[in-house]
């Protein structure tokens, strides 16, 4: 590990091991089944590597052919499976399966909060770390394509919008993310915004 590895922040850098470090003693927002009865639950990972001196992590287009939020962006991730031990072995395994990353190639650096979604998930956003820019297999059933991002494009708000959606009883900013003809929003983009403030020292958004 590169304690250069680093990601831009105003005008410092933050490396892994000052992620690690925020993520380590962090107590994530955990959201029990009964406050959303009839939620699945999955876990996605935020898989960061380092590229041209900078942290970038993964982002996924998912095909039309899956159940759920098709052709959507999204990172690497799924429903849990009985079998999986925990959330973070969810997000390992959906990881090898849509891209074929091998499991045991990433460190896993920690979790971030809980987010439910309108279409009835409560996704735990789990963050990995490989050492290299990661080689991919996409499974074409799941994945339509892969591309990466900078992390300082959401520890900045580069390139960003938000609006107020009214969901629930609740108002909420929703985040856009606009990067090279991509637009990243809703769930994946405020779990990426919620990552980003975290890692950062600020106060998280919460629901």
């Amino acid at each position: 590990m590169k304690l250069t590895d680093s990601a831009t922040m105003g005008n410092s850098l933050i490396t892994i091991e000052e992620i690690r470090e925020k993520l380590l003693p962090y107590q994530r927002r955990i959201i029990p089944d009964e406050r959303y009865p009839g939620y699945a639950r999955a876990a996605v990972m935020i898989l960061l590597f380092q590229k041209d001196k900078e942290l970038s992590l993964l982002l996924t287009v998912r095909t039309n052919d899956v159940e759920t939020h098709k052709g959507q962006i999204s990172c690497p991730g799924g429903m849990r499976d009985e079998s999986d031990s925990d959330f973070a072995a969810t997000a390992l395994r959906e990881t090898e399966e849509e891209l074929g990353i091998p499991e045991k190639s990433i460190e896993i650096l920690g979790m971030t909060d809980d987010h439910p979604t309108p279409t009835k998930f409560i996704i735990t956003p789990v963050v990995g770390y490989t050492a290299s820019v990661p080689k991919t297999v996409m499974n074409t059933s799941e994945v339509a394509e892969v591309f990466d991002v900078p992390l300082s494009v959401f520890i900045e708000k580069k390139n960003a919008r938000s609006e107020e959606r009214f969901w629930q009883g609740n108002t909420y900013n929703v985040w856009y993310f606009d990067y090279k003809g991509y637009t990243i929003w809703g769930a994946t983009a405020m779990l990426l915004v919620n990552f980003a403030e975290i890692i950062g020292g600020k106060k998280a958004g919460g629901q």
